[in-house]
Formats: C-alpha cells, sequence, structure tokens
C-alpha cells in the first residue's frame, strides 16, 4: 500500500460510524425516480453536505425529473475528474420507511443502499479525503449528481454532455460484481416505440375482414420470448399505455432477451431487451422497448432489427414501424 493510500484508510476508518449514520439518512429518503419532491430531497442532502465544507454548487433543475447537482473542489494540480452518481432510486414511496437500513455483520440493507446511495456518500468522502490529504493531486473534482438515472436519464444525460468536455476522465459510483470485481464497461442503450396497425372489424359478425394488431406483436414476442437463448435484462421494463392512456395489467408484460437477433445484425454483439405490450379495444397498439448493445455500431443496426421484427410472419393487413427515442452510447 502507497503512502498515500495508507494516509486515506487511515483518515477515513475513524469517519466510519459518521459515514453509516450518513448512510442511513440517505437511504430513509423516499426517492423513486418518479417521486420528484424526494429526489430533490435527496439533492437538498447533498448540498448541505458539501456546502458545509466550502464545495462549490452548480445546478441543473428539471421542470420533470429530480434537479442534477455538481459539488466541485478546486486543487493544485492538473487532473480534472468527476465522480458520477445518482440521487434516485427504484423503491415506490413507502418502502424506505418499512425497511429502514440495518446491518447484519459485515453486510448493509436496505434500500438503495447499493444503488446508488453508498456509492453516492462514499464519493462525497473520497473527495473531501483527498482535498485534505492530497490536493494537489487533482485541479477539479466534481461529485456529479443526477436525478433520473433508474428510468430514462433525459436530464442526466444532458447534464453530462455539457459537463464531459471539460474533464478528463469520470469514474461512476455504481455497485461492482459480488465478487468485488470492477465494472469497466457498460452496453449503450436505446429507447424505442414500436407501433402495429391493424384493421379494425366488428367482433361479432365478420371478425375475419379484421386483423388484430395486437395479436401481431405479441405473437412476435412470444415467438422470440421462446427462442431468445439469451438472458433477462436486470431491469423490468414498464407497462405500456394504450392511446387513451390507459395502463395495461401487469400480468402481459413480458420481458426477454434478443441475443440471437442482435448477434445475427451486429456481428457477435450481445443484448438485452426488455418490452411490454399494449392492449386496445381499438386497431392500434404500442410497444415500448429498451434495447441495449455493446458497441456503437451494432448500436445503430438496432432500429432496422426491430423493423424486422415486427415484419417477420406479419399479417398482410398488418403494418409496423419502430423508431427510436433515445438513445446512450455504448462503450467505444
Amino acid at each position: 500500500m502507497t503512502t498515500l493510500a495508507r494516509a486515506l484508510v487511515n483518515w477515513l476508518e475513524p469517519r466510519l460510524d459518521t459515514y453509516l449514520e450518513e448512510l442511513r439518512q440517505l437511504c430513509a429518503i423516499e426517492c423513486p425516480s418518479s417521486h420528484k419532491p424526494g429526489v430533490d430531497a435527496a439533492g437538498a442532502w447533498v448540498r448541505a453536505w458539501a456546502t458545509a465544507r466550502g464545495w462549490a454548487i452548480s445546478d441543473y433543475p428539471d421542470d420533470l425529473a429530480g434537479a442534477g447537482l455538481v459539488a466541485t473542489l478546486r486543487g493544485g494540480g492538473k487532473l480534472r475528474a468527476m465522480l458520477v452518481a445518482h440521487l434516485d432510486t427504484v423503491y415506490p414511496v413507502g418502502v424506505a420507511a418499512e425497511r429502514p437500513l440495518r446491518r447484519e455483520g459485515n453486510t448493509l440493507l436496505g434500500p438503495g443502499s447499493a444503488d446508488n446511495k453508498s456509492g453516492l456518500l462514499s464519493g462525497l468522502y473520497a473527495a473531501a479525503a483527498l482535498a485534505e490529504l492530497a490536493p494537489d493531486s487533482f485541479g477539479t473534482l466534481s461529485v456529479v449528481c443526477g436525478g433520473d438515472e433508474e428510468t430514462d436519464t433525459r436530464a442526466s444525460e444532458a447534464m453530462l454532455k455539457a459537463l464531459a468536455p471539460g474533464y478528463d476522465i469520470a469514474l461512476v459510483l455504481e455497485a461492482g460484481r459480488e465478487s468485488g470485481d470492477i465494472v469497466s464497461a457498460r452496453k449503450g442503450g436505446g429507447m424505442f416505440t414500436l407501433e402495429v396497425a391493424g384493421r379494425a372489424a366488428h367482433a361479432g359478425v365478420e371478425p375475419e375482414k379484421g386483423a388484430s394488431a395486437v395479436l401481431a406483436l405479441a405473437h412476435q414476442i412470444v415467438e422470440r420470448a421462446d427462442a431468445r437463448g439469451g438472458r433477462y435484462d436486470q431491469h423490468v421494463g414498464h407497462t405500456g399505455n394504450v392511446r387513451d392512456g390507459r395502463e395495461i395489467a401487469p400480468c402481459v408484460e413480458r420481458q426477454f432477451g434478443i441475443e440471437r437477433g442482435i448477434d445475427a445484425v451486429g456481428g457477435g454483439s450481445a443484448g438485452d431487451q426488455r418490452i411490454a405490450v399494449g392492449c386496445a379495444l381499438g386497431d392500434d397498439v404500442r410497444a415500448y422497448v429498451a434495447a441495449r448493445a455493446r458497441t456503437v455500431v451494432d448500436q445503430h443496426l438496432l432500429p432496422e432489427f426491430l423493423r424486422q421484427l415486427l415484419r417477420a410472419g406479419a399479417h398482410d393487413d398488418v403494418d409496423g414501424a419502430a423508431g427510436r427515442e433515445r438513445h446512450h452510447d455504448a462503450h467505444r
């Protein structure tokens, strides 16, 4: 262990009890991505922590998502580094109160404790330690906090794109693997809307003249789910909405891998997909899809692959279209 590493350990160890109490406070904040007041409350907690130490704060407000913020330290060196974390969680309001942070041996259990409250708090502590022990090891050190990482990262993506040119390196403070391995790269992703149009007909008198968009899309899902040969995505897809805004029952939600499909299109890459099927009384149906690819080249092939998915085996009177809403670049 280097001299600096030992000094950092010696600085951090006496602060463990304080760290655990502050982590308990963070995990007690009800802040699912959809609950802007809660996400903003988590941001206010970080703001208070950083301003108490004299750090500079930059705000990135958003009307819908939790506000982003950046806490920055200035040092005497040249390195410009950002530590990236997020304020939101996946747990509905009420879960944090029902399941407060608890300790079992050397394990901490609680909503958001790993994803991403401990990473966020560890980044704050690491920056504070470096500011005191090695201020010449960096020129700019920022802890960047987004408010919508668990959903579409719309606001966070804009913030990160604005910040990135001013930094030399970025470290994401998400948890590693259970083995302790560090994750050095992740797949990029794209959000797509698949629209299928059928033909309406009287269900009692002449059903043979109709073409069901719901069934056409459902057949595609079942065929590829049965032949997936891949792995499930770790996240649960969101239930799709029909044209009049009503949400369908979660039981029709299907989640499946498209690893084989992307292999065929993208030349050996792997990906995951999550999808939910809408159900309407009329003749249109829409599905919301999150598809992932490991490289930028494969990522650009995803829209055409999804169009092929809709066309394959479709009824003559059923039309399909796939459009990209947004994407996040894969590791280059």
